[in-house]
């Protein structure tokens, strides 16, 4: 098996495995739209290290980390995107009660 094919089959498995674990997460996002326990600057982080991911696969031509890059990026700013609009409602509320 040539060298280059053996890496990117492990890489996109390995790949998988990381989109896999986030399902869960956006799974019970989506249907509760419970963000309360969920640090954002974690979920930024993540991002970051996925763009990182994807600018390595670009300048190694590597199918695998740009196409999975790109999956992850999609749902780390789903999550970040709802974290940030509870956060702000719930911001609000708490100002809105105080006063």
């Amino acid at each position: 098996m040539n060298k280059y094919i053996l890496t990117e089959f492990i890489a996109s498995f390995a790949l998988t495995i990381a989109i896999i674990s986030f399902i869960p997460q956006v799974y019970k996002i989506y249907i509760t739209n419970n963000t309360r326990d969920l640090e954002i600057i974690t979920f930024y982080l993540l991002l970051l290290t996925q763009i990182l991911w994807l600018l390595y696969g670009i300048i190694n031509k590597s199918i695998s980390f740009i196409l999975f890059s790109l999956i992850q990026i999609i749902l780390l700013i789903y999550i970040i995107t709802i974290i940030f609009i509870n956060n702000k409602k719930n911001k609000y509320h708490y100002h809105y009660h105080i006063h």
